[in-house]
C-alpha cells in the first residue's frame, strides 16, 4: 500500500488525455486567487 499520494500517480494515459492550455483557461476565469501563469503545473492521474 502506498504511504504517500504521488506514490500512486502517473502520466496522464493517452486516452484520458484532455486540452490542458483549456483548463489553464479555465482556472483562471473560473477560480478565484489561481495564478495567471502556474510555474509548475502539472497533470497526473
Amino acid at each position: 500500500m502506498a504511504t504517500r499520494t504521488s506514490d500512486l500517480l502517473c502520466s496522464v494515459q493517452a486516452a484520458h488525455k484532455f486540452d490542458e492550455d483549456a483548463l489553464l483557461r479555465y482556472t483562471r476565469l473560473h477560480v478565484p486567487g489561481f495564478p495567471p501563469a502556474p510555474a509548475n503545473l502539472t497533470v497526473s492521474q
